[in-house]
């Protein structure tokens, strides 16, 4: 998922409220249909400061999956009351909800298997009344104009059909390969951070006993919903407390939730006293991380094991305990902090003076900017030689930085220039985190050797085996000169 337009910023305090509220709202109405009073009192309290729902939603940037939450509890509400009185009313009213959720993301257009899953609950798929059927067709056309809206959505990759794609270039990557990092990670895992997952995943158990008809439906969205968050090239956010991406998924648990709960509650009073003694210990450890992470006594994106336990349970921080910390992320991701202070060493340097057989004719000596030699990039050279090393050799550690750069020389408009300086990751064929320089820029100028230099923080890799990789490329019909291009990796000291 992706940050919400300058439009939902700009009202980000009002819209907050309003969305604090109807999520109240529509939680309490949610559970009080389900659950007595006493279960749903406690499910709500649970859900809302048991979780980082609350600080998503008023001490950090707004985000889809936030707006995803109310309504992901509207489609489950309108299901209720279709199991009611099975009446079309609730599925017309279904409708915009379901467009709204595909426009904030593609895997929320699998929410549509609630009403389904409620029809065929007192069905038998064989005997379906005409009614029955023409409601499982409306239905699926609402599955199908909901798919087909996604290629509308402003903030998400418009070529992308079933998956949005990322602002940095990348995409989903095949299958869940970072579930584990979105689940256990002392940098934003989910379960580390909002442990109360754990009890509601239990739940299902007594979901699936109590309220049949919606435990597939809650238990394949939340399927559904990890693994398009374990596809996600980059599974951690420095500055946001918790797993903000999975903040939706926090209506589907409300249901094992409660169901867990109800069982405690009708159970013996020791069960009542376990109840009530978890859910103090879950809504206490949860506000006072909130509060350290406000602090920065906790911080995301340089969390370790070691800091971790040495602030759990702190008010205060160490000096002595600095050092546990990972090496500073910038304010800029990319760029090369200043402190601590970094060594850097050559990976590669191109400046094309000794015969390349990669390279044949592009080697000219017209388009050298240092020495004889220098390389031509045009139609018939769309790449030039670069690096590419697998990040296993690459022996980053903590953190570490690549700075790429050379010169660069063409003739043409800047408008007709197609160069850019490209960085980026593989894994099985599919780049995340790419980064590029636009060559034709402002910045630059025609009929003159201009230099181009690039920094990139080298991401936690997804598997070992991925590559990392480093080049030019020319994708116009306009020649370009290309030498002395350098590549080197910046990292702290041991």
């Amino acid at each position: 998922m992706v940050q919400m337009p300058a439009l939902f910023i700009t009202l980000y305090s009002p819209f907050s409220m309003v969305l604090a509220a109807a999520a109240v709202i529509l939680l309490w109405r949610l559970l009080s249909a389900l659950f007595r009073f006493p279960v749903a009192l406690v499910t709500t309290l649970l859900i809302l400061a048991g979780t980082n729902l609350t600080g998503q939603i008023f001490t950090a940037p707004l985000s889809a999956n936030v707006i995803l939450f109310p309504l992901y509890l509207l489609v489950i509400l309108l299901t209720i009351q279709f199991q009611e009185g099975r009446k079309w009313l609730p599925l017309f009213l279904l409708f915009p909800g379901m467009i709204a959720i595909a426009f904030l993301g593609a895997t929320g257009i699998s929410m549509i298997l609630f009403p389904v899953f409620a029809i065929f609950s007192k069905s038998h798929p064989l005997r379906l009344t005409p009614k029955t059927r023409g409601q499982l067709m409306f239905l699926g056309a609402i599955a199908l104009v909901c798919s087909l809206l996604r290629q509308f959505a402003a903030f998400t990759d418009p070529v992308a059909v079933l998956f949005p794609g990322y602002p940095d270039g990348s995409h989903f990557l095949a299958g869940p390969v970072n579930i584990h990092r979105v689940l256990f990670s002392i940098q934003n895992g989910w379960l580390v951070y909002t442990p109360l997952v754990v009890p509601a995943i239990a739940g299902y158990w007594f979901l699936a006993r109590d309220n049949r008809e919606y435990f597939a439906a809650a238990f394949l969205v939340l399927v559904v919903s990890l693994a398009d968050a374990g596809g996600i090239p980059t599974w951690f956010f420095p500055g946001r407390f918790g797993y903000p991406y999975l903040v939706e998924t926090y209506a589907l648990l409300s249901l094992p939730l409660g169901s867990l709960v109800q069982r405690l509650w009708n159970g013996r009073a020791k069960l009542r006293v376990i109840l009530f003694t978890v859910s103090i210990l879950l809504i206490t450890l949860n506000l006072f991380q909130e509060w350290q992470f406000s602090r920065e006594i906790l911080r995301p994106g340089r969390m370790t094991p070691a800091w971790y336990a040495a602030t759990f349970g702190k008010t205060r921080i160490d000096p002595h305990d600095q050092g546990l910390l990972r090496p500073c992320f910038p304010t800029t991701p990319d760029s090369i902090p200043a402190d601590p202070p970094l060594t850097c060493k050559s990976l590669a340097r191109f400046d094309f003076e000794q015969p390349m057989a990669e390279c044949g004719p592009s080697q000219l000596e017209r388009a050298a900017h240092s020495g004889k030699y220098g390389l031509l990039m045009n139609e018939q050279r769309r790449f030039s030689p670069g690096l590419k090393i697998s990040m296993k050799d690459l022996a980053c550690g903590d953190s570490c930085w690549l700075r790429a750069g050379g010169y660069f020389y063409y003739s043409c408009t800047p408008a007709a220039s197609k160069v850019f300086l490209v960085i980026t990751c593989i894994h099985m064929g599919n780049p995340y985190k790419y980064r590029v320089v636009d060559l034709s820029s402002d910045r630059f100028h025609p009929k003159q050797w201009n230099h181009v230099e690039m920094s990139y923080l080298v991401p936690f890799p997804v598997d070992t085996d991925d590559q990392l990789q480093v080049y030019f490329m020319n994708w116009g019909d306009q020649e370009c000169f290309i030498d002395d291009f350098d590549i080197n990796l910046c990292k702290t000291a041991p």
